[in-house]
């Protein structure tokens, strides 16, 4: 009986330890194929359609928010500005016939309502999860999901109704590099008064896995 546990552990022990590897193998893969091309800032990612507000409405919740949405007031200006994806990206790309939806202008864009709507219409002309988790990846996010929301048996009441989550964050000194370098003094001092230490888009997703709700938020140091 104890060789029969033994030899369980030992063969759930490699499982686990293969699984691993393979997800290390492969987000390294990932990895170096975007160091391969960042240097010329050749990467490309293929995308299924261009979304807009007319074929993509912004959502919160798998709710469409219109002018009878209680988020209208939060989101409309940024819904306006950015109705079209081309609308969120460098000046370069706006005009091209296939842009490069890598390069979103951050600058621009910022990290408020304004991020939320561009990367959900970035999401949206992807068209699936994993083009969306190389999407973050390009750009340093460290992505969790997508995790089942709801039990396996329950079934949707409406069509959008979000059923899974998928987040992707920027911490350490990805944050640093990436989002605080864009900051200012102040907010330097606002942030450690804080003790805020990421920068995270939290997403939902529907059955079929389109995104139908976005938040960006910060997150604490650890």
């Amino acid at each position: 009986m104890a060789k029969l546990f033994f030899s369980f552990n030992v063969c759930a022990a490699l499982v686990f330890w293969l699984g691993s590897a393979l997800a290390a193998l492969s987000e390294n893969n990932l990895e170096n194929n975007w160091e391969h091309c960042r240097p010329n800032d050749n990467c490309v990612i293929e995308f299924n359609h261009l979304a807009t507000q007319a074929t993509d409405p912004y959502m919160f919740s798998g709710h469409v928010v219109d002018k009878h949405s209680n988020k209208w007031l939060s989101y409309r200006r940024s819904i306006r500005n950015y109705s079209d994806v081309r609308d969120c990206l460098m000046k370069s790309e706006k005009l091209k016939e296939k842009p490069n939806l890598l390069k979103i202008d951050w600058d621009r864009v910022g990290f408020g309502h304004a991020a939320e709507v561009c990367v959900f219409r970035i999401a949206r002309s992807l068209g699936d999860v994993e083009s969306l988790k190389d999407w973050f990846d390009y750009h340093g996010f460290r992505i969790n999901g997508p995790n089942n929301s709801r039990s396996e048996s329950y079934k949707p009441r409406y069509e959008t109704q979000p059923m899974q989550t998928l987040s992707a964050k920027w911490s350490g000194a990805v944050f640093k590099d990436r989002y605080m370098a864009r900051k200012s003094l102040l907010f330097y001092i606002f942030a450690n008064g804080y003790r805020i230490g990421g920068y995270a888009f939290n997403m939902r997703l529907s059955e079929d896995n389109r995104i139908v709700s976005i938040e960006a938020n910060w997150t604490g140091k650890q």
